[in-house]
């Protein structure tokens, strides 16, 4: 006498949710984020590592008395960062000597002695703003109706303003 209870599980299908990311390779945070600690961890010690590799590479050296091939490594290592920073230098005297010819002449004294930064924003800034950097010829309306200048399109208006107020004076 044994009474057999029978479970009857039936397939319970559920309805995505709408949060579900619907990208092809989407890659949780989470799961991301992990990786991508891991990996920092990761490259800290191999650092760590590499740096305490060369320190004891360089004691060894120095218990055998071998001064020259530190010397020589020190000096290789010394050349190539001196080559970097000669190409660096280089680049920012150019890249400055680049930004001060976009200003005026009576402007570069001014801007001469700007950090690099500073100077790159400040032309940009000038450049977005639509200033007419060189005002090469300001005068550009002289001789021009009122109706003419109504008619110009507003860059050619932003470019001569001064000229054109000094026309209504």
């Amino acid at each position: 006498m044994s009474d057999k209870t029978e479970i009857v599980v039936e397939d319970v299908k559920t309805q995505p949710t709408e949060e579900v990311v619907k990208t092809e390779n989407a890659i949780p945070y989470a799961r991301f984020k992990e990786v991508n600690d891991r990996l920092k961890e990761s490259e800290t010690k191999l650092n760590g590592l590499i740096d305490s590799q060369e320190v004891a590479k360089r004691s060894e050296l120095e218990k055998q008395g071998e001064y020259k091939q530190l010397l020589t490594e020190a000096e290789t290592k010394i050349e190539s960062l001196s080559n970097k920073a000669k190409a660096w230098d280089e680049y920012q005297t150019n890249r400055r000597e680049a930004l001060l010819s976009k200003l005026p002449e009576e402007d570069r004294s001014i801007y001469e002695g700007l950090p690099l930064d500073k100077l790159e924003a400040h032309t940009e800034k000038l450049k977005i703003n639509n200033v007419d950097v060189n005002r090469s010829n300001p005068s550009q309306t002289k001789g021009m109706t009122k109706d003419d200048i109504r008619s110009m399109d507003m860059k050619d208006k932003r470019s001569n303003w001064g000229a054109i107020l000094d026309k209504y004076r």
